[in-house]
């Protein structure tokens, strides 16, 4: 298939007016057109910010637009770090056209706000705009795609009120993030540019200390049941460690306390294609809380499992991502020596009968060597004990139920190895001990018996005779020395 031989060069000019040129690949001098017309829009767009009107803050201005193709400018200076909103007035014109767009621009050409106003309608506002101190520009035309041409005065006011707890746009990547301080409530709004495409609000924050988080989202009741922003907490690698949702006619929703090790964070505001949008006001809150005994997230994997100390509780949570996945929450420990340890788990009162977590030891390999459950109503459950050598174990938390995203507290701990093998050896001992007494009475009834039934006479004998012989013996012995003493006396 042969190459196109036609290409269109796409030129966005510094307020935001896209233009589409036709080059010819096979032809110099189209380049060269290219480049002069590329020449004269820049320098079109130079003139038109050399001879932008200057207004102040909080001052309204009245003007028009002469032809369909004018195109009115204004320059403005934020002196301080704050929030705009634009407000832009006419008389009642009775008919539906669309009338006027109104965009906002900052010093780099990036658009930061657009709306429209339509002859019927008198006032229309933008939304609230955190902005930085700074030189900003406003364009006032007749788009000539959807909009007629009515040159009606108008009335352009941009509010301005300073405040230290706005986002600041343009804050829709990672890098231009709004910092924000901790447990601190800070004012953010969406909007929608001329193309169409929904605002994303990025804040960043830092933990100079090991924690946990929760984030706190809040707007006015706005009645509809459906989605209007969805949240995300991210690590410095972009890695999901929460999310949330805040439906419209929620008025306050958070995120579940999040273990962090200390370092840098981002919470994503957004919305996706179905969403319901919305323009009102929010309010962002980054609740953090100095801890050692967290959870650190992420710790899904058995590689990023969460160091813990012996006998230590430690607190931590399991939540839903935004792909619909049950977080899991590994823990590694060591043992200095052999030993037998426990695991305890607990968490407040769920009321349902379900499972909601299984825990599981895991050797160095990932195989189980002890598991058990924990079930919804039950505040505290614990493994057997288990007797392991000394080595580096896991334990895996992993949730049950999808709406399992409280707290809980596992601790690991150790039972006194020689007590318990003392314990051991003492009831053995004692079984022994039984065991050998009972035999040696057995052996004592056959040694008394044997004896009675065999030899009893002569033990009778030997018991009795012999001294009655050794008597008389010695009488008789001693009968015979009187007799010899006495018979030379009678001779």
């Amino acid at each position: 298939m042969n190459d196109p031989v036609w290409f269109y060069m796409e030129i966005k000019t510094i307020f935001g007016e896209w233009y589409y040129m036709p080059c010819y690949k096979k032809k110099a001098i189209w380049s060269v057109i290219c480049l002069i017309l590329l020449f004269i829009l820049s320098s079109t767009c130079i003139a038109a910010i050399s001879n932008a009107k200057p207004i102040e803050v909080n001052s309204t201005y009245i003007d028009n637009l002469q032809t369909r193709n004018t195109r009115a400018y204004y320059s403005f200076t934020v002196p301080s770090d704050g929030f705009i909103k634009i407000d832009f007035e006419h008389d009642n014109l009775t008919s539906g056209e669309r009338g006027w767009d109104i965009a906002l621009y900052n010093a780099d050409s990036q658009q930061l706000e657009y709306f429209y106003s339509r002859w019927n309608q008198p006032k229309v506002s933008s939304a609230n705009i955190g902005l930085k101190q700074g030189q900003y520009y406003i364009k006032i035309y007749v788009n000539t795609s959807f909009g007629k041409h009515n040159n009606a005065n108008y009335y352009l006011t941009v509010n301005y009120t300073e405040s230290d707890y706005w986002e600041k746009e343009p804050n829709d990547t990672i890098l231009t993030a709004s910092q924000v301080d901790l447990n601190q409530p800070y004012k953010g709004s969406f909007r929608i540019t001329s193309r169409n495409i929904s605002d994303v609000d990025y804040y960043v924050f830092q933990l100079k200390e090991d924690g946990y988080v929760n984030i706190i989202f809040e707007h006015e009741n706005l009645t509809d049941k459906k989605t209007g922003w969805r949240l995300m907490l991210l690590d410095e690698q972009s890695t999901e460690l929460d999310y949330f949702t805040s439906a419209l006619n929620q008025t306050k929703t958070n995120s579940t306390n999040v273990g962090l090790p200390k370092g840098i964070y981002y919470v994503k505001v957004y919305r996706q294609m179905l969403d319901e949008y919305s323009n009102a006001n929010y309010t962002l809150t980054v609740n953090y809380m100095e801890s050692d005994y967290w959870e650190k997230e992420p710790n899904d994997k058995i590689l990023t499992a969460t160091q813990v100390d012996l006998n230590q509780p430690y607190r931590g949570s399991t939540r839903i991502t935004s792909r619909n996945i049950n977080d899991l929450d590994y823990y590694v420990f060591q043992l200095e020596e052999d030993s037998y340890i426990k695991m305890v788990f607990e968490h407040e009162n769920l009321s349902e009968n379900q499972i909601g977590w299984e825990i599981k030891l895991l050797d160095y390999d990932s195989e189980t060597i002890e598991s058990f459950n924990s079930y919804m109503n039950q505040t505290l459950t614990n493994s057997d004990d288990v007797g392991l050598s000394a080595g580096n174990y896991y334990v895996l938390v992993k949730p049950k139920q999808r709406q399992n995203i409280v707290d809980y507290t596992l601790t690991i701990k150790t039972l006194n190895l020689a007590r318990t093998v003392e314990e051991t050896t003492t009831e053995d001992l004692v079984q022994a001990n039984d065991e050998t007494h009972n035999l040696d009475n057995e052996l004592d009834v056959v040694a008394n018996e044997e004896p009675v039934e065999e030899t009893n006479p002569g033990g009778f004998f030997e018991a009795n005779i012999i001294p009655i012989i050794v008597v008389g013996a010695a009488l008789a012995i001693i009968m015979a020395l009187v007799i010899m003493i006495i018979k030379p006396k009678n001779s």
